[in-house]
């Protein structure tokens, strides 16, 4: 993570020869801080959920071939686990 100008320039490595930069504002830090802290996970799982939860959302069940489903399934299994865990917690 790097700071540039009051925002944080995130740099993702999800394979070895992909890197995901994006910039993110000082309130869309705190938010994803909150929402860590009172999920118990940390922001890189955040981002990461984030991303299975648009990859999952983005693609409908005629669009995902055999190949893929059992990944957007398992992303989608891991996105309901941390949203139970923060209601579990009381926090949502």
């Amino acid at each position: 993570m790097e700071y540039e100008n009051n925002v944080i320039v995130l740099n993702v490595k999800p394979t070895n020869d992909i890197t995901i930069s994006s910039k993110i504002s000082s309130y869309e830090l705190n938010l994803i801080n909150m929402i860590t802290e009172k999920c118990g996970i940390s922001r890189s799982s955040f981002i990461r959920f984030s991303i299975h939860l648009a990859l999952s959302t983005l693609f409908s069940e005629k669009e995902i071939n055999d190949e893929w489903k059992p990944i957007i399934d398992q992303y989608k299994i891991e996105f309901e686990n941390i949203i139970k865990k923060c209601k579990n917690n009381g926090n949502y």
